[in-house]
Formats: C-alpha cells, sequence, structure tokens
C-alpha cells in the first residue's frame, strides 16, 4: 500500500480508497478520518507525517539501520563516526606503506557514499604512531541519486536499484558484461583480483603468479573440499575422479594445506606476506563496499575461497616457473581441474 501511495498522486489514491466504499455513511466516515489526520499533520506528529508525506521523509535512522542489519561493516561504523580505520593486521615495517592502501578509494568511495560525497579526511592508523591522512575527494564521480544527508537516507530496500556498486565498477573500467562468464561465487574475488593486478602493474609490478594462487585456491576449496552433493557450477564442471587426484596432490603429495615450524621458517619472506595481505584487504573492502550497496553480487565465502597456508606454499613451488606450465604440469593428472582453472584464467585476462 505504501509502495502505491508513493507512486500515485493524492487525488488518485483518494479516489481509488472511497471506491471501495459502498455506502454513503462509509465514505463520510472515512473522508472525517482524513479531516483529522490532516490536522495532526499541521502538528509535530512524526508518525503521521511519515504515513501522510512518505516520499519526502527521509530515516533519520538510517545509520543505525543499517548497522543493526548487517549492511555496514563494523569498520565503516568507525569510519563514518571517528574518520577513522584501523590498517594491515600483517605485521610490516615502519618505513613501508600499510597494505590496506591499496584498497584505500574503495574505501573512499564506501565513505563518500555514506557522507553524500562531502569533502573530508581520514586517518587510518597502524600504530598509536604511524599513521596516515587521506583526502575523500576521489576520482570516482558521484553517482546520480537525490538525498540531504546520504543516499541511504531513503530506505535500504532500494539501494540495489541504484547500482552503485555497478558504477564504482564502472568507472575502473571493469566489464560487468564479462564478469557473466564466471560462476556467481568466483566473481567478487575475481573483480578483487582485478583491481589488485592494475593497481601493482601501474608500478610495474607483476602478480600473475599471486593472482593464480588465489584462483586455485579457490577451485581446490570449493570443487575439492566441497560436499558431493553441491550442484554448483565448480562441481558439475569437474569428474569424481579428478577430484579424488587434485585432492591427493594437494594434500599428500605436495601437503600445501600443512606446515611445520621448521618449514615456516625457512619459506618466511616478508615481501610476500605483504603482498598477500593487500590482495585479502582488496577482497575484503570490495565486500563491504558490494554489501553496502545492496549486495550486487553474491558475497565471498572466504573460507571457501582462500587458504593462505596453501596459497603461500603454491607460490613458493611456482616461483621461478612459468605459471601456466607449472600448473598444467600439478594437475596433468586431473584434466577436468585444469580445465576449469584455465578457464577462470582465461576470464581474469580477458577482464584485466
Amino acid at each position: 500500500m505504501l509502495k502505491y501511495i508513493s507512486e500515485h498522486g493524492e487525488l488518485e489514491v483518494l479516489n481509488s480508497i472511497l471506491n471501495v466504499f459502498i455506502s454513503k455513511s462509509e465514505k463520510e466516515k472515512f473522508m472525517s478520518q482524513i479531516e483529522v489526520l490532516e490536522k495532526a499533520n499541521k502538528s509535530d506528529n512524526v508518525v503521521v507525517n511519515y504515513l501522510l508525506n512518505l516520499p519526502s521523509i527521509r530515516d533519520s535512522l538510517w545509520f543505525e539501520t543499517g548497522v543493526a542489519n548487517q549492511k555496514i561493516a563494523t569498520d565503516y561504523v568507525y569510519l563514518y563516526k571517528h574518520k577513522m580505520i584501523m590498517g594491515s593486521w600483517a605485521i610490516e615495517k615502519n618505513d613501508t606503506v600499510d597494505s590496506i592502501m591499496l584498497s584505500i578509494d574503495i574505501i573512499k568511495y564506501g565513505y563518500n557514499l555514506l557522507t553524500n560525497f562531502e569533502p573530508s579526511q581520514i586517518t587510518v592508523y597502524q600504530s598509536t604512531k604511524k599513521y596516515v591522512q587521506v583526502n575523500t575527494v576521489s576520482d570516482i564521480a558521484k553517482p546520480i541519486y537525490h538525498c540531504s544527508e546520504s543516499v541511504f537516507e531513503n530506505g535500504w530496500k532500494k539501494i540495489k536499484d541504484l547500482k552503485l556498486f555497478e558504477h564504482f565498477l564502472v568507472q575502473n573500467n571493469i566489464n560487468i558484461v564479462l564478469l557473466d562468464e564466471l560462476p556467481e561465487d568466483v566473481k567478487m574475488l575475481v573483480i578483487a583480483l582485478i583491481y589488485f593486478a592494475r593497481k601493482k602493474i601501474s608500478e610495474n609490478i607483476q602478480v600473475t603468479k599471486e593472482v593464480y594462487c588465489f584462483i586455485i585456491s579457490y577451485v581446490m576449496l570449493n570443487a575439492v573440499f566441497d560436499e558431493p552433493q553441491s550442484a554448483s557450477e565448480i562441481r558439475n564442471s569437474i569428474t569424481e575422479k579428478d577430484f579424488n587426484t587434485a585432492k591427493n596432490i594437494t594434500t599428500k603429495e605436495k601437503k600445501y594445506f600443512v606446515y611445520d615450524n621448521d618449514e615456516a621458517k625457512r619459506i618466511f619472506n616478508e615481501n610476500t606476506l605483504k603482498t598477500l595481505a593487500e590482495i585479502q584487504y582488496c577482497l575484503l573492502h570490495m565486500n563491504y563496499l558490494n554489501t553496502l550497496c545492496g549486495s550486487p553480487f553474491m558475497k565471498t565465502r572466504f573460507h571457501k575461497t582462500f587458504n593462505g597456508t596453501f596459497i603461500y606454499k603454491l607460490l613458493k613451488d611456482m616461483n621461478g616457473r612459468d605459471e601456466k606450465e607449472f600448473i598444467g604440469e600439478l594437475f596433468k593428472t586431473a584434466p577436468s581441474v585444469l580445465t576449469f582453472v584455465n578457464k577462470l584464467i582465461s576470464t581474469y585476462e580477458k577482464l584485466l
């Protein structure tokens, strides 16, 4: 009913309601109640004002509603209320740029949506002594919408229709149509990997191996270790025999999912960890933004997307090798797994 009222003129709505009443007495009773409401509307009665002027009244509790409904991430609560966000949890040198900074433009766009693109500064804290202030003015153009305080003040249910997340992707030249070639549950990962890789490429840093390792991690966690009865696209693309073969390769032959203290000390590399942390933060904040914008894409199931130990050890084995030759050798006895991995890589490369 409220939807109908908001989409039709006052006279049209009134006539529609009057047509429901058959007797003259019913119509007169209804009109007398309308007069009472109109008198109340001249007062400060918020409830009456909301019902009679629905299209023009904003939700003053839009932020609290967003937090309660898990539309606004906890990190964004501090961001909006205190103009601050905590930096990387990873151990990083004091003279290096915080890993979260690769995702700062994602964070800025989220903040700008919350504040209606009001110019400001936010502070990124790595510690109490180390922090950086960031201007929120962004290269991302403001989407088209109307509000007084924030785009979310008009209600959360219609946010998805505004395509705020898609706007961010388009502004970053990410082809939304090509994303449809991917399974739903990997789209957010690929979006984050594209965003991350482009940032690194702009600095003349190649991260092909890291990207491929994340893609393989997704395949292994979703396909090989998913429930056998799963009807997902990834399960339907890989044979049961190849499931078992790939599982044997990664868990028994290579032991990619486990390590001991001696091995950890031997293979530790701070630069590698930092790069992997940058990808994880990029994926995390891309998901925060997707949720804030109404979840047009399926949220990342993190436990089915990446395993840090697996990715780190796989990356170590891949170093010094041609990436695609390495992958082909790794899964040569599991051809359907190899085909699916290559399909994802191919789509990623087209999007890149």
